[in-house]
């Protein structure tokens, strides 16, 4: 059986076809199929005038491409046989019934509707059929153009919508850094006052001893006795004062930490509203940089003093950003 003995029987099939029954079926209740009904008219028309032209006229390969087409129409129909309202999602099959549909008849009309003219000449039925479906041609190329514009609109939403989900990845991950260094900020602070009573009980400590050593005095011993008491009691003292100015530097730390994480935290806050509030591309990398400079560069907080700190280290955060962040355009 030839290619075009094949398109004829598969056009003779489709006719067959009952075409109330593809948008009303008693057993479907209340669903219908009567959005998709200028679709199937649209198929049935072609598949009509197909059916009576001379198929012969045409090649291999257009022969192939208007069969492909009509394949897809006729397993549409086929899924429309075997579809129940008892399945869970029946409303969803039926939009993409309906969906299948308009793209089965788009395509069918692309395919076929540009050779049919030329079929109807052949056939010699020129006058009428060249004024019914050069009708046809022109549905076709509006077709075309409006899919080409529904393409253009599809990239500009996917776009709009990757925008906004990288946006609203940033918001997110800028709030999960903010509760982080606000959590940290407030541990750092609750260890520091445990250590502050430590410093504070070591150094009333400390002058207990001072006072009491002094105020105290033991009579009756020599030289050598009264010297071997001075170097024990200095020894004591001097254990309660290093360790009262080693408490209180663990103090200043943990406070110098808990300022510096609280000041990163603001810090965040104030790059997500004025990210927001920004609307030239530019203007937010120039925030960026300056956040970026702010949350991870050295920041004094007069616990501890600018000489112990790293003072290039803000410098190099600074440039390592600026190296990785994409340049705004212009």
């Amino acid at each position: 059986m030839s290619a075009v003995d094949d398109l004829k029987a598969l056009l003779e099939a489709i006719n067959g076809q009952d075409r109330d029954a593809l948008i009303h079926r008693q057993k479907w209740g209340e669903i219908n199929l009567d959005e998709a009904k200028h679709d199937f008219d649209r198929i049935f028309f072609i598949t009509d005038t197909l059916v009576v032209l001379p198929l012969d006229y045409l090649t291999d390969q257009i022969v192939s491409q208007i069969k492909q087409s009509l394949d897809t129409v006729q397993q549409l129909f086929a899924k429309i046989d075997e579809f129940s309202i008892s399945i869970d999602n029946a409303a969803q099959v039926k939009n993409g019934f309906i969906t299948q549909a308009k793209q089965g008849s788009d395509q069918l009309y692309v395919a076929a509707s540009q050779w049919i003219p030329f079929l109807a000449y052949r056939k010699g039925d020129v006058a009428q059929n060249i004024k019914n479906l050069s009708s046809a041609v022109i549905e076709a190329n509006t077709i075309v153009s409006n899919a080409k514009s529904d393409i253009e609109t599809k990239q500009d939403e996917i776009q709009s919508i990757i925008t906004a989900a990288r946006e609203a990845s940033a918001g997110a991950g800028a709030a999960v850094f903010t509760k982080d260094f606000s959590r940290e900020s407030q541990r750092c602070a609750d260890s520091a006052k445990t250590w502050l009573m430590s410093t504070v009980g070591l150094a009333l400590a400390a002058i207990s001893l001072g006072v009491a050593f002094v105020f105290l005095p033991q009579d009756g011993l020599d030289s050598g006795q009264l010297m071997q008491q001075l170097i024990g009691k200095f020894a004591i003292l001097g254990f309660f004062i290093t360790a009262t100015l080693w408490c209180g530097r663990i103090y200043k730390a943990l406070m110098h930490q808990s300022a510096i994480n609280r000041h990163r935290s603001l810090s965040i806050q104030t790059l997500q509203a004025f990210a927001n509030a920004a609307e030239d591309s530019q203007a937010k990398d120039a925030v960026l940089m300056e956040v970026t400079r702010a949350v991870f560069g050295s920041t004094q907080t007069g616990y501890i003093d600018s000489k112990e700190t790293h003072q290039d280290a803000s410098i190099k955060v600074f440039d390592v950003a600026k190296s990785i962040l994409p340049k705004a355009d212009g």
